[in-house]
């Protein structure tokens, strides 16, 4: 269990003591529930929502048949594990091309307010900043279901894959596959089991959708970062709804870092699901950056 943190009471946005940092050492941090923003997390749930509740019975289906064709014999501990394993989620694939569009258009989106918050205004950054943005989408997209672009442009399996969503609902079938085995549900019993689980439903798909767009509009920000030539670093600022310590803290209690850190390993927020913490930029007249 996290302990409370410290940091629990804060005024706005952000704490008092990061608040008046921010004013010192950065410019004004971006809305990040501006309207579009909004219209962007409606958009990818929309594509998530009815596409988790049509795979329940197709992943019921497959863990039947699994479980049919295990002898008796073999059935042992391991018997679960063996199942999700074998689990194929080869069709999930079809959530790359259908949400490539929505996160390009994040980050691109991100990327513009990115530029405008540090001040810079420059056709040629901007359309270099969409360049990387869609390219970025494109691979986050593939990376969702496991699975990421080859030299030839063809999707292919990704073992390094971060926040795959296949990976996670793999994870949350556990306890249903067990259940399956003991009781010997049929398809349609199991169906009707995993339709009204978390890992199927409209509330994932919210989860899920304001994770990944707060993903892209970070990566949006960052790569405007970049181009400017204009950022030297990055700090990470805790959102006002953020109560239990965790990564985020270990991630803002290292100041200032490098534009290309990875804050100790945690990547950039959203450090986890539904994570409401904030980077901001350094400006290069603003000081040393640590190291």
């Amino acid at each position: 269990m996290h302990r409370r943190s410290t940091r629990s009471t804060r005024g706005g946005l952000f704490g008092k003591q990061r608040t008046e940092r921010a004013i010192r050492r950065h410019v004004a941090p971006i809305d990040r529930n501006r309207h579009g923003v909004q219209a962007k997390r409606d958009a990818l749930a929309g594509i998530l929502a009815p596409f988790f509740a049509a795979q329940a019975k197709k992943i019921a289906k497959q863990i039947t048949g699994l479980i049919a064709d295990t002898a008796k014999a073999d059935v042992d501990p391991d018997q679960v594990q063996r199942i999700l394993d074998a689990l194929d989620f080869s069709g999930w694939t079809s959530i790359a091309d259908a949400t490539a569009g929505v996160l390009a258009a994040m980050a691109q989106d991100g990327g513009s307010a990115g530029l405008f918050q540090i001040g810079v205004s420059s056709s040629d950054i901007t359309d270099q900043v969409n360049a990387i943005a869609l390219a970025w989408a494109k691979d986050r997209s593939a990376e969702m279901v496991g699975m990421k672009y080859d030299d030839s442009g063809d999707l292919v399996p990704n073992p390094n894959a971060e926040w795959a969503i296949t990976d996670s609902t793999r994870d949350m079938l556990r306890s249903d596959v067990g259940t399956a085995i003991d009781e010997g549900l049929s398809t349609s019993d199991l169906a009707d089991a995993l339709q009204a689980r978390y890992a199927f439903s409209p509330e994932r798909a919210d989860t899920i959708a304001r994770t990944e767009i707060a993903k892209a509009d970070v990566q949006g920000n960052l790569i405007a970062y970049k181009e400017s030539g204009v950022v030297t670093g990055k700090e990470v600022v805790l959102g006002s709804e953020h109560e239990d310590t965790d990564e985020c803290d270990e991630a803002a209690d290292m100041g200032v870092v490098p534009l290309d850190s990875d804050f100790g390993g945690f990547g950039d927020p959203p450090f986890h699901p539904n994570c409401v913490c904030d980077v901001l930029p350094v400006l290069s007249a603003d000081g040393d950056i640590d190291t």
